[in-house]
């Protein structure tokens, strides 16, 4: 009778999150961890039998926290998604005797640190994204015993601390967007050699910040648009052997930053738009060693005729800044 139950509960859980419009992803096959994603009415039933992976509520789902009571027995649950929902601290504290939970996506969800109050899921967490929400830095007490925190997304939220990102040594990726945090921190920002992606958006970030952020080796992806950085900031960044991927839109950057950043063996993508770069530019990204995509202001292609657009060495994709 025990298992009847169980599988009506889980059942019940699994209907509630499609019938509200959500997704629920399942392992059929335990040796592989094989997931599917379904929809009603199969999931109800598969999920009963199965081991379900992951679970996705729509955005604005505004019965978030009924449906976080509902899903509870799906305790081996891996991955949530509560991207833009209305589940709240009491809702989620629903899950705090989950153990299985390695990933959390909960940007815009209207959570604060009293919703991870006691959830055994912290301490084995891999990915915790709560950027958009009211977390402060209460949360890094509770992230103490996790020792094994891959990705952290924390911008637009009402942490300030951001030393305590040094005990995560295992961090690849760190996304700090919007964080008013002061000049100082972000100099003496934590390099870790695991980190391979950074994003620092829109945040107070100076020259002495990308001279700190040269010393990251394995740095790959880096987004800095709407920062301080200045010519100056463009050789630290040139240092950087492994990066790929850099988004400066937004900043003081000249056709000097530029050239500098020409000393950067592997950057394949380049955002410069909404800098001081002139139609100048378009020469020295051609002599990029690797570059492959940038993103540029419109003006500054306006004087190439299509062909000579097809002629360059990389893909010069224009932005206008209507389109923003």
């Amino acid at each position: 009778m025990a298992f009847l139950s169980q599988l009506q509960e889980r059942k019940a859980a699994a209907h509630a999150i499609v019938k509200a419009g959500g997704t629920i992803g399942y392992r059929d096959d335990g040796r592989t961890g094989l997931s599917r994603f379904l929809s009603w009415p199969r999931s109800a039933l598969d999920a009963a039998f199965f081991h379900v992976d992951s679970v996705l509520l729509p955005r604005d789902c505004e019965e978030g926290d009924t449906l976080m009571a509902a899903i509870r027995p799906l305790k081996e649950t891996r991955a949530l998604g509560l991207l833009d929902s209305q589940v709240t601290d009491q809702g989620l504290q629903c899950l705090a005797d989950w153990e299985q939970l390695s990933v959390l996506l909960a940007m815009g969800a209207p959570l604060s640190t009293q919703g991870l109050l006691g959830a055994r899921w912290l301490a084995r967490i891999n990915d915790l994204e709560v950027g958009d929400t009211q977390v402060d830095d209460s949360i890094w007490p509770l992230l103490e015993s996790n020792g094994q925190l891959v990705e952290l997304g924390i911008g637009g939220t009402r942490i300030r601390e951001l030393q305590h990102l040094a005990r995560h040594p295992h961090l690849r990726s760190i996304c700090i967007n919007a964080l008013p945090v002061a000049c100082d921190e972000l100099a003496s920002f934590p390099c870790s050699a695991k980190l391979t992606e950074l994003s620092i958006n829109h945040t107070p970030a100076d020259n002495r910040t990308f001279r700190s952020l040269a010393k990251i080796p394995n740095l790959v992806n880096l987004a800095a648009g709407n920062t301080a950085i200045t010519d100056q900031a463009c050789e630290s960044l040139a240092s950087l052997a492994k990066l790929e991927e850099l988004i400066i839109n937004d900043t003081q950057i000249s056709n000097e930053g530029i050239r500098l950043l020409s000393a950067a063996p592997n950057l394949r993508f380049l955002c410069i738009t909404k800098t001081h770069a002139t139609p100048a530019a378009v020469d020295i990204l051609a002599g990029y060693p690797a570059l492959k995509t940038a993103f540029l202001d419109a003006r500054i292609l306006e004087h190439l005729s299509p062909q000579q657009r097809l002629d360059l060495p990389f893909d010069a994709v224009p932005f206008k800044a209507e389109e923003c």
